[in-house]
């Protein structure tokens, strides 16, 4: 398990994807703000695997870095 997980209670599934609530904890985010980025190509890159929506690690980690540092362009939330 990667350090920047050891943090959060997170599991993972059997191919080291994550769920929407497990990003959601991560980034600090709320579930319903996940839920509105995906449509509008916001947020981590996601993977939607027949009903399911699973997040790489990676993407997930490096998302926070990715953001504007203020007065910058801001998410739709």
């Amino acid at each position: 398990r990667h350090p920047f997980y050891a943090r959060f209670k997170v599991g993972f599934s059997e191919d080291g994807l994550l769920d929407e609530h497990d990003v959601a904890r991560i980034i600090k985010v709320s579930l319903s703000t996940i839920r509105k980025w995906r449509p509008l190509g916001q947020g981590p890159r996601c993977l939607k695997i027949s009903a399911a929506v699973r997040y790489q690690r990676e993407d997930v980690m490096w998302f926070p870095a990715s953001l504007p540092k203020g007065g910058g362009k801001t998410l739709n939330a």
